[in-house]
Formats: structure tokens, C-alpha cells, sequence
């Protein structure tokens, strides 16, 4: 039987999400929400044909059969959303930045583990192809001993490819992509 997933949040990640779990047999996409009606139209017209789609998250919750819920919803409501999945009593899996402050992380973690239920955070670089070779090359002594990293990433945020939502935050690019880079940095050399 296949997991039953509930999409909290449609734009760009999200839309990338109702892909992958379309694309492998043993999930499936059982209610998507978002608040942009045209984003759930979209999403609904292309891959979850067979979908209940709502803008009102509450009632989503309360009416869908689900075992898990995938947040892509914009970053500020991450913490607020899994807050509600898990009250739901669903499994949890929310894009990164988990929560925007380590207080709100801090309670959704605590949420989770006093229901039993589990919440990871997706989207880690450290497990892309190049991050591993990378990480392999310096563990085996390949570049010698690293004593300086300098991390430059050149993409102009927010771009075009973002959601609106973007522009409205101060920082994105250390608030949205830094984290990436922070965790990178923590998987290549090895400090937990």
C-alpha cells in the first residue's frame, strides 16, 4: 500500500515534490494545498489528477486521508505547518530552513517526539554526486589537510525562478541558501 502524502505548499520546491511522488509507485498524492488557487490548478491538471485540493490547510488536515505531509510552503509558515501536520498526526517532512528561528525548530522537534511521529528536513547538497566525491577526495587525503574554506555562490536571489515570497524577506540568500551551504560544509569536513 502506498504512502498517502499531503502537499502543503505547490509553487516551485513544491511542484517538484508532487513529481517525485508521482514518479514512484509507492507514494502517492492525496490532497494538495496551497493558497495560490492557479498553482493547485496547475499542479492538479498535470500529475495529481486524483487529488483533493484546498486553500484552507485546516480543513485539508481534518478531511484527507494521510500518513505524511511534504511542506514547501515559503519558509516563514515551515515551522507554523509542520506545528498543524503533526497535530494531524501525520509524518513530516518540511524543505529547508526547517523553522525560522532554533526556538521554532526547537518546539516542532519537541512536538514530534512527544506524539511519536517523525519530521526530517529534505533538500541536503551533502548528498548530491559532486558533494560526496568532494567529501570522499578530502577524507582519503587526495587535497591535504583543509585548514580554510571559502564559499562563493554567485546566483542572483531572488531570481526569477522563486516565488514572490522571496523578495519580501530580508537576507534570502543567507536565510534561504546558506543553510545548504552550512550543512555542506558540516558533511565535507566531517563535523556532525
Amino acid at each position: 500500500m502506498p504512502i498517502k502524502i499531503i502537499h502543503i505548499g505547490i509553487g516551485i520546491r513544491g511542484s517538484h515534490w508532487v513529481q517525485f511522488v508521482h514518479d514512484h509507485p509507492d507514494t502517492v498524492s492525496v490532497s494538495l494545498v496551497d493558497s495560490d488557487e492557479n498553482a493547485l490548478e496547475k499542479a492538479k491538471a498535470g500529475l495529481a489528477t486524483n487529488c483533493q485540493c484546498s486553500t484552507d490547510l485546516d480543513r485539508a488536515l481534518e478531511t484527507t486521508d494521510a500518513d505524511a505531509a511534504i511542506i514547501a510552503s515559503p519558509s516563514a509558515f515551515h515551522a507554523e505547518h509542520a506545528h498543524r501536520a503533526l497535530k494531524a498526526g501525520l509524518a513530516v517532512m518540511v524543505e529547508k530552513p526547517f523553522a525560522s528561528s532554533v526556538e521554532q525548530a526547537s518546539q516542532v522537534i519537541q512536538e514530534a517526539e512527544s506524539i511519536g511521529k517523525p519530521i526530517m528536513v529534505a533538500e541536503n547538497y551533502r548528498f548530491w554526486p559532486a558533494e560526496r566525491t568532494i567529501r570522499n577526495l578530502i577524507r582519503d587525503g587526495f587535497l591535504g589537510q583543509v585548514d580554510n574554506v571559502t564559499v562563493v555562490d554567485r546566483r542572483n536571489m531572488p531570481s526569477h525562478t522563486e516565488g514572490p515570497w522571496l523578495a519580501k524577506i530580508d537576507f534570502p540568500q543567507l536565510s534561504e541558501i546558506a543553510i545548504h551551504h552550512f550543512d555542506s560544509l558540516r558533511s565535507l569536513l566531517d563535523r556532525r
